[in-house]
């Protein structure tokens, strides 16, 4: 949202998805429009640049460090859990800002399928 810290809606910063890869499958394009309408790309961006969260660009799959030193890799278990609790895992060098959020499990899983999009398009 790194993964921590998808779905903020009111935490300033410059995301968004300019000069981002679009997603080609059905969930994809839903996790996009879901993404989108949840205010995640005030703090997240889709093309590889800073913002206030970490960039979506080749996150799937990538090896993410987090406070207090632990590496995880951010398989589509870390991405879903990084949303439904965004506080459980934050990103090192980034702060546990991220809310909560009311996504169904559905939801959930179409913007899995995005980030995983995202990393796979690019």
């Amino acid at each position: 949202m790194v993964a921590a810290g998808m779905l903020v809606v009111a935490c300033g910063g410059g995301g968004g998805t300019a000069g981002a890869p679009q997603p080609t499958s059905a969930a994809g394009k839903r996790g996009l429009v879901l993404a989108e309408q949840s205010g995640c790309q005030a703090c997240h961006t889709a093309n590889g640049k800073n913002s206030t969260g970490p960039t979506w660009k080749d996150l799937a799959g990538s090896r993410i460090k987090l406070d207090g030193g632990k590496t995880v890799v951010a398989n589509d278990s870390y991405l879903t859990r990084s949303i439904i609790a965004p506080k459980s895992q934050v990103v090192s060098g980034y702060a546990g800002i991220m809310p909560g959020n009311d996504l169904s499990e559905d939801q959930v899983a179409d913007i899995v399928a995005y980030l995983n999009e995202l990393s796979s398009l690019t």
